[in-house]
């Protein structure tokens, strides 16, 4: 699967581990990726297609960096802006592993002051 889809395979996975896509799941993906008017999901992928870290990411560590984007900035809330997308992600796989958490944690306590699009 392109990246993309593995990114939103993960995204509508509601929080659980996506290792099989049925055609229900997979007719969602493709309507989320042409969504242009959906500013969340285009930051997301436009982040990920811009970290090599994540391009190489093995699907595991996609599900979990896309929980944390999805525990920071909430679905339901502002969008974030592209570039704060982009810096949570270089900043978590430059984090241990064992740190991950605490960072999705510190990153969600300082959250009010992080920067949103208007969009």
């Amino acid at each position: 699967m392109p990246l993309r889809h593995r990114v939103l395979a993960q995204y509508i996975g509601e929080g659980e581990y996506l290792y099989h896509v049925d055609a229900s799941q997979k007719k969602e993906i493709l309507r989320l990726e042409m969504d242009t008017d959906n500013s969340y999901v285009q930051n997301l992928l436009l982040a990920a297609e811009n970290v090599e870290a994540f391009k190489k990411a093995i699907e595991h560590d996609i599900h979990k960096i896309v929980n944390a984007v999805k525990k920071i900035f909430p679905v339901d809330g502002k969008t974030p802006e592209l570039a704060t997308v982009i810096q949570f992600l270089k900043t978590w796989f430059e984090t241990e592993h064992i740190d991950r958490g605490l960072l999705v944690k510190e990153w969600g306590e300082r959250q009010p002051c992080i920067g949103y699009s208007t969009h």
